[in-house]
């Protein structure tokens, strides 16, 4: 690649690092390229991946923060930086703010999966994704009017029940986590048992297949 420019010339040098196996030189020398043009994506992109791989958590949102300053909604690939950024601060443990930048992203692009996998997880280290609250809406949205229903065991439009998340336990006003009726339902038990016979009652510690037969 003699004719290379110096830019090209630092992303051969860096694949060459990258394929001896030598990611962390490999980053360094994205991290040279990101210095001088904070626009090239495909580095921040690889440097993003291989710091992650590698379990680089502050070194990995450190990239994206460093270039953040000259990226601005105008620009194409905006939406991936962000994705990234959400992605760096739920790696470092600022989840509130990368659930907020995460969303921008995918509003803006919703078919980028790393943002969309930030915004996931940043729901997930917050616990959001078990939130009552949440389920009530997508009843609501779905049009279940929950006022409006005078028998309690009647039909509904949508009925949405937590019942389990693997061996987690939560208590909070409007959601209990295992469900509290889970091991007296026969046609809750079933399913579970087709697919997860060993698995066990997070507060009971009974198998749920145990459960199954003693509710007939």
């Amino acid at each position: 690649a003699t004719d290379a420019n110096q830019r090209e010339r630092l992303h051969i040098a860096a694949l060459a690092h990258w394929a001896a196996d030598d990611v962390r030189a490999a980053a360094a020398v994205w991290d040279r390229i990101l210095a001088s043009d904070p626009h090239d994506l495909l580095a921040l992109k690889v440097h993003h991946y291989t710091t992650f791989w590698t379990g680089r958590a502050n070194v990995l949102l450190s990239a994206v923060e460093g270039v953040l300053d000259a990226w601005d909604d105008s620009m194409p690939g905006f939406d991936h930086v962000l994705g990234m950024h959400s992605f760096g601060l739920n790696e470092t443990g600022h989840c509130n703010i990368a659930e907020r930048v995460g969303r921008e992203a995918v509003a803006r692009n919703d078919e980028d999966l790393w943002s969309v996998h930030a915004v996931a997880h940043s729901l997930e280290m917050q616990r959001d994704f078990v939130s009552g609250a949440r389920l009530l809406d997508v009843e609501r949205r779905a049009g279940r009017d929950r006022e409006s229903e005078s028998v309690r065991w009647g039909p509904r439009v949508i009925d949405l029940d937590l019942l389990l998340y693997a061996e987690q336990q939560v208590a909070e006003p409007g959601l209990e986590v295992p469900h509290p009726r889970l091991h007296e339902r026969a046609f809750v038990l079933e399913p579970l048992c087709e697919i997860a016979a060993s698995l066990r009652h997070p507060q009971l510690g009974d198998p749920m297949a145990s459960d199954r037969k003693s509710v007939g």
